[in-house]
């Protein structure tokens, strides 16, 4: 006998199994074996229906728990979601014509987040130097320009094909960037406060489902996208009875320390109307679940796409495990000392953030253009 089928033997019966226990899903998806790993593909169909039971899961967990949710999102789904992601990017140019330029994200996200970084503890030291000082008061400075300027350079550079008009789009940015700041009321704390969070976590994942569902033409996915339209609606219209108010008092201490309840505060006093950050308040409870599932859905959203758009499977055995083993140490950080997680891991998420830029802008133009 051949030894090769003998090997194959235990693969093969593996694969039938699976094959029986999710029968129910072979009209629209396949199986694909790669080495010894069985990876089950699933189709644009299933991973939007997946995506349904993901928004009901996510919104269903931010009533109970929305300050819980949110810290446990943000340092257990967060660090892994920063890495994958980074590295599809990578994969695909950035989705710009001229990755060379992609340094310029890394530098302003190295520059706007030296605060938090200079935070942590094993720089007390420095932080009495008066140069760190100096550093961080700029980079505070620079934040909503930083952010601005990237996203309107990032949305250049995804469509420029002339390298030599970079360096000159490059002022551009710049100089409109800070236009916008000086003489747009409230666009330095839209900016600072919902560009890289709400933002980014709802608006970019659901501008990318409208996109996709463009192309596939899947009716689940059209459903996932009218629900998570529909959710906002849901946590703040009716009048809820159903919240927890006896929540974690170190979940509550976090918020105050870290500043998280900055960006709860934004919108609850726009709308609602409160001056303080008030947990017991019902128009900021419902505010924050509206964080807690945006969140938790933002990076659910993101590993129900782990074969859709292939991500996975760009990634070796090898960096996948190192970077569990780097998301696994990230979160033993946040479990110990939140603020310590925080700083260790902002430049992560900001750059993140930043390096989306360009497919943020190609997505809306792509949704507009019909391509």
């Amino acid at each position: 006998m051949n030894p090769v089928n003998k090997v194959g033997e235990p693969k093969q019966k593996l694969f039938q199994i699976c094959s029986f226990f999710m029968g129910a899903f072979e009209s629209h998806g396949y199986f694909l074996i790669l080495e010894t790993d069985l990876i089950y593909i699933m189709s644009d169909r299933q991973t939007d229906s997946l995506n349904i039971l993901l928004i009901l899961l996510s919104l269903m967990i931010s009533f109970w728990l929305p300050f819980e949710l949110f810290l446990f999102s943000y340092a257990v789904l967060g660090p892994l979601h920063y890495m994958t992601e980074i590295d599809w990017l990578n994969k695909r140019n950035f989705f710009v014509p001229h990755r060379e330029w992609i340094w310029v994200f890394v530098a302003t996200a190295g520059v706007i987040s030296l605060p938090y970084i200079f935070n942590l503890a094993v720089f007390n030291l420095l932080r009495e130097s008066k140069i760190v000082r100096s550093l961080i008061i700029y980079s505070r400075m620079l934040f909503d320009n930083g952010l601005l300027f990237i996203l309107i350079f990032g949305g250049m550079l995804a469509f420029i094909k002339d390298k030599g008009r970079i360096p000159f789009m490059l002022i551009a940015s710049a100089i409109l960037g800070t236009i916008i700041l000086k003489f747009v009321p409230f666009s330095a704390i839209a900016i600072s406060l919902l560009l890289p969070t709400l933002v980014h976590v709802y608006i970019f994942t659901l501008i990318f489902m409208i996109y996709g569902v463009r192309k596939s033409g899947s009716r689940e996915g059209l459903l996932a996208i009218v629900l998570l339209l529909l959710c906002p609606l849901i946590i703040y219209l009716p009048d809820w009875h159903i919240f927890n108010r006896q929540y974690s008092e170190r979940a509550l201490t976090i918020f105050s320390e870290t500043g998280f309840r900055r960006v709860n505060m934004l919108i609850s006093e726009t709308i609602g109307g409160v001056k303080q950050f008030d947990p017991s308040n019902t128009f900021v409870l419902k505010t924050q679940v509206l964080i807690a599932f945006t969140y938790t859905y933002h990076y659910l959203n993101w590993f129900s796409k782990t074969t859709s758009i292939g991500w996975i499977r760009h990634i070796s055995r090898t960096r996948l495990v190192i970077m569990i083993g780097i998301s696994i140490v990230s979160t033993l950080i946040f479990w110990f000392d939140y603020r310590s997680g925080l700083g260790a891991l902002f430049f992560l998420s900001t750059l993140h953030v930043l390096l989306e830029f360009p497919l943020n802008i190609r997505s809306v133009v792509g949704i507009f253009s019909g391509r």
